[in-house]
This record gives structure tokens, C-alpha cells and sequence, in this order.
């Protein structure tokens, strides 16, 4: 079976659009599914598999801002290098200074180890409902296929846990960890 990887479009949600609160339209670890097998699998809680993951984070932050860049009309106001995410002094995310976490049955990552993190903990596995009214822009074919549970109208994903990405870095960051994530897992799950 081909398992559809996610891709930086879909977790866009332009109808968020706040003019408080910027970049609301960008989906955050903590609303991005993971598919149901990943972490049900030793390999998603080692050393190895999340090493691969974080060298396809710098090419997949670039990808992910020149989506949102065209599907939202923007400009954002940041600089990417081969060392990080810069948006000018404070909050600069630099990828030296992340902090990949694993053992058994746990897995992720933190910023500098204090200003935002991600994890997935097997023994205490988040989900959030998925309602299509709820904006959700991730196509409902797809979504079903990424439920851990379908109760017709309304479907429940397992998600990231996080703490502290509030900031359009971080959740750049974030963002692109967790599709890496997702679509690494689906590779190692479709080659075995």
C-alpha cells in the first residue's frame, strides 16, 4: 500500500488569518498527524532515524518558506542559511544548538534546550479531533488515513506534544521537523 507522505501545502490553513496574532494560518506540531504505524515502531525512538530526520530539515524549512511564501502572497521576514533560521538577533534558531532526545518510547527534540520543544511520548500518545468545520486543511481522504480513529463526522490524530513554539522561527523549525518526521517513518514502514 502507498502510504501519502504530508506535504507543507496542505498543513496551511489560510482562513486563520489573524491580524493579532501572526501566522495562525501555519499549522504547528501539536495539529500535524503522524502516521498512526510511526510510532508504534522501535525506529522512531532511536538515535539513527532521528539524525536522518533532522538533515532533511534544513531543505525542507526552505521548502516549507517558499510555499508559504506563495500560497499566502508574503514575504516572511527571515533569512535561512546552512546554520539556522535567522530573524534578526533574539529567537534565532540555530541548528547546532538542537538538542535531539530520544530512548524507548520516547522521541524529540528541543531549541537551545529551553525555548521550544517537541515530543512523542508511546506511553501517553496526544491526539486531537479532527473536524472538518474546524479548518483543518488537510484533505478529509488523506485525513482518514491518518486517524487513529473515525467516528464518521469527527476524526482523532496523533500529534506532536509541545511547549513553548509560539514564535514564526520556531514554528518554521517545528513545522518541518514534524513532516520530516512523518514522511521518514512512511519510507522506512513502505521499504520493510
Amino acid at each position: 500500500m502507498d502510504i501519502p507522505k504530508l506535504t507543507h501545502e496542505e498543513l496551511i490553513a489560510p482562513e486563520r488569518k489573524h491580524n493579532r496574532f501572526p501566522y495562525q494560518e501555519l499549522l504547528c506540531p501539536n495539529e500535524i498527524p503522524i502516521y498512526p504505524q510511526i510510532p508504534k515502531e522501535e525506529f522512531a525512538y532511536s538515535q539513527e532515524f532521528l539524525e536522518e530526520v533532522f538533515a532533511l530539515v534544513p531543505d525542507m524549512v526552505a521548502e516549507d518558506v517558499e510555499t508559504i511564501e506563495h500560497k499566502l502572497n508574503l514575504k516572511l521576514p527571515i533569512r535561512l542559511t546552512s546554520e539556522g533560521i535567522f530573524i534578526g538577533g533574539v529567537g534565532d534558531i540555530l541548528y547546532k544548538n538542537i538538542i535531539l532526545k530520544y530512548h524507548p518510547g520516547y522521541t524529540g527534540y528541543s531549541v537551545d534546550g529551553r525555548t521550544g520543544s517537541a515530543w512523542i511520548d508511546s506511553d501517553t500518545p496526544p491526539h486531537i479531533p479532527y473536524y472538518s468545520s474546524q479548518n483543518h486543511p488537510l484533505p478529509i481522504e488523506k485525513a482518514r488515513i491518518y486517524a487513529v480513529l473515525d467516528r464518521d463526522d469527527e476524526l482523532d490524530f496523533q500529534v506532536w506534544r509541545q511547549h513553548n513554539i509560539d514564535w514564526l522561527i520556531q514554528k518554521l523549525f517545528s513545522r518541518s521537523f514534524a513532516i520530516a518526521f512523518n514522511n521518514l517513518g512512511i519510507k522506512k514502514l513502505e521499504s520493510k
